[in-house]
């Protein structure tokens, strides 16, 4: 039997932004930014029948690019995970460079 800290969760989340008004007229552009920063953690991307962009990625799970969130749905991880610190680097940050 599993132990706690190997029980299997799924976690979703949402980041809201403001409303991006050039996102479905540049939502090609964006999947090919998308395509380029991923490299071979992507497994697909396509612009869904609303004009979002849904994004499969091979290690987490799925993301959803909307004109006001991103949506980062079905990752799956252990509890043992989640508990451990992790740290986020913002792209552009003085570590990148960029």
């Amino acid at each position: 039997m599993a132990t706690f800290d190997q029980s299997i969760v799924s976690v979703s989340g949402r980041l809201s932004h403001d409303w991006d008004f050039t996102f479905y007229k540049n939502n090609g552009e964006i999947a090919n930014r998308v395509r380029a920063e991923l490299g071979p953690a992507l497994k697909e991307i396509r612009i869904d029948k609303d004009g979002d962009l849904d994004i499969d990625v091979i290690e987490h799970g799925d993301f959803i690019a909307t004109p006001s969130a991103v949506i980062a749905v079905g990752w799956l991880t252990n509890s043992k995970a989640l508990s451990a610190q992790q740290e986020i680097e913002p792209q552009g940050s003085p570590k990148t460079g960029q």
